[in-house]
């Protein structure tokens, strides 16, 4: 997410009789030390910030900048492909290469244990708790056979079903209208349908492409599916998987890695081209591209999050660094919420019930972890000294540039009446000043005084979504 912070234009006009009037427009741009430090005369630059704001991000501030910590690294395991919550908020890993083993979490996270690892299993993709109290996982036997795995007691031996006939792999899972339904690759993409409480899988679609990457389930018994790697088609059933038509195409995608409904029914498909995000509004008649997300080559992940009305988007990018980046206005604007630096490719996202969001990543085991913003924050600027000896300073207006992102940006302004008040800091208190608007008179605010020389803001930043925060660009 992108934000833009612009700094106010303190503009101070003096009028004294005794001298031709002038004009000062003070106007901070950079935040740390541009032309506008030549009308300063501290030590302290533009300004003193709070441990809650950056000093600088691409020349604009914002709340204390999000960031991705490898927050924990799977023993024996290199690829994680899945993370699924059950809803006793119990965490489950998929991970991938030799042997792949499953792992659980009940502690948000922090502790992981291992529940399957068989050395004759290979590749883990797929992974699905469901409310029966059975997982399933599709994996690679070693002699080249994709079984579908379900597991009854989480550390009792698994159970193998049935093989996946034609499948060379297994990428997706769903559960819909008390079915499950899988996407495999082969010769052609290939949806299965469990009929009989798992143990046998019936092929019921072939799709003109490699794989079948992503299923979702939209609303009733509509279902969705993206392919992958030659056409980049999404495909859909009404009739919860029996049969399936293919949707408009998505211009020059190959690969359809993920699906996402969003608000209002909105639904979301992430390709591999250039990075493009896809939307239609029309159960796929149509489809538009959302907004540009920068260095994104490959959107390989996609998540929405209700509570913040937040879509999440896990992207392979230009510098072969894994980045994500989120989205508030419907995938309008997508705005850099940090990198996962290691990792190339974000396999996965999820956003648990006490609030966090994970990424399962290819680096060495990895999952990763956001910290997101601060809610809350200001910084404070230098006393800046109009220059006026006579005491008969006026002050006009001040006024900002920003991107607000729904969020909250407010000003406070005070005056000394020299500079010994301002060394000693006894102007107004910041707690008593009241805040102003962009644009306004500051002359009518208590805390500032005609004919006071020096003159100091506060700036204050709040946001109420711990992925978004406003952005001052210049002042």
């Amino acid at each position: 997410m992108l934000w833009k912070l612009s700094v106010f234009c303190l503009l101070s006009s003096v009028f004294c009789p005794l001298a031709n009037a002038s004009e000062y427009n003070w106007t901070q741009t950079d935040w740390s030390g541009g032309e506008g430090q030549l009308f300063l005369e501290d030590s302290t630059e533009y300004y003193t910030k709070s441990p809650s704001v950056w000093d600088k991000v691409d020349g604009q501030l914002l709340l204390q900048g999000s960031k991705w910590e490898e927050f924990y690294n799977l023993t024996n395991a290199q690829k994680v492909y899945s993370l699924v919550q059950a809803t006793d908020s119990t965490i489950y890993a998929g991970t991938g290469d030799n042997p792949g083993p499953i792992y659980k979490s009940k502690t948000d996270g922090t502790l992981w244990s291992t529940i399957f690892i068989h050395p004759t299993w290979l590749i883990t993709n797929p992974l699905l708790k469901r409310s029966n109290g059975y997982f399933y996982t599709g994996l690679s036997h070693q002699s080249g056979v994709r079984y579908m795995i379900r597991n009854a007691g989480e550390e009792s031996g698994p159970y193998a079903d049935n093989p996946l006939s034609e499948a060379t792999s297994i990428n997706a899972i769903i559960e819909s209208e008390g079915y499950l339904i899988t996407g495999a690759g082969g010769a052609s993409g290939y949806i299965y349908k469990q009929v009989d409480a798992g143990t046998v899988w019936t092929p019921i679609a072939t799709i003109s492409d490699n794989k079948i990457l992503c299923i979702i389930k939209y609303r009733g018994d509509t279902l969705f599916a993206g392919t992958g790697n030659n056409n980049g088609i999404v495909v859909r059933s009404t009739n919860n998987g029996d049969s399936w038509v293919e949707c408009t195409d998505l211009p020059g995608a190959k690969s359809v890695y993920c699906l996402c409904q969003g608000e209002d029914s909105t639904l979301y498909a992430g390709t591999d081209t250039s990075g493009i995000i896809y939307k239609t509004l029309n159960g796929g008649n149509t489809w538009v591209e959302c907004g540009d997300l920068p260095l994104a080559t490959k959107v390989r992940s996609l998540i929405y999050i209700p509570t913040h009305s937040a879509l999440v988007a896990g992207c392979e990018c230009e510098d072969d660094t894994a980045r994500v980046f989120i989205s508030i206005d419907n995938g309008e604007n997508w705005i850099p919420f940090g990198a996962m630096h290691g990792t190339k490719i974000p396999y996965c996202l999820l956003y648990t019930y006490n609030g966090s969001l994970f990424a399962g990543t290819d680096y060495n085991g990895a999952i990763f972890k956001a910290t997101g913003f601060d809610t809350s924050g200001w910084f404070i600027s230098s006393v800046y000294n109009t220059g006026d000896t006579l005491g008969c300073t006026e002050f006009e207006t001040i006024s900002r540039n920003a991107t607000l992102n729904s969020q909250i940006i407010s000003a406070k302004v005070r005056t000394f009446p020299d500079s010994l008040a301002a060394l000693n800091d006894s102007a107004t208190p910041w707690d008593s000043c009241i805040p102003c608007t962009s644009g306004q008179n500051i002359s009518q605010l208590p805390s500032v005084v005609h004919g006071h020389p020096w003159i100091q803001y506060r700036m204050e930043l709040a946001t109420s979504n711990p992925f978004v925060t406003p952005l001052i660009h210049d002042v």
